[in-house]
């Protein structure tokens, strides 16, 4: 270094070396970006299969129903699409009843949602993916 400032080779050293962590850093945001939305995705799946089966409680006769009903009937709260704010997810909750000779039947349930860029599919209790 001179006594007038810095040479050229030492600023164009602290731009390369800024560069890298500023990459580093929006990769790393991307990808803690991207857990947190699948993560919603996932929670919003386990939400509708609790809402779905408290209206299979009260609504007994019944084997599907929407989304929308659940949620203007108070069991879900407005199913936010996590990647895009400003639409609603749609979709359908389905259940069947596995019938067991000697134990309780269990009821399974058939959450499918439909977001803006993400159709999702999951069977409660196990958790499996359609």
């Amino acid at each position: 270094m001179n006594k007038k400032g810095f040479s050229l080779v030492e600023l164009l050293g602290v731009l390369v070396i800024l560069g890298i962590l500023s990459a580093t850093t929006i990769l790393a945001y991307s990808k803690y970006k991207n857990k947190a939305i699948n993560q919603s995705y996932e929670t919003m799946l386990k939400d509708a299969a609790s809402a779905a089966e408290n209206y299979f409680l009260d609504n007994v006769n019944e084997e599907n129903v929407n989304i929308e009903t659940l949620v203007n009937f108070n069991y879900l709260s407005k199913t936010i699409d996590p990647k895009n704010k400003n639409s609603n997810c749609t979709g359908k909750v389905s259940k069947t009843i596995e019938e067991n000779n000697n134990k309780l039947d269990k009821i399974i349930f058939k959450v499918e949602i439909q977001c803006t860029n993400k159709k999702l599919c999951k069977i409660f209790p196990d958790g499996t993916t359609c």
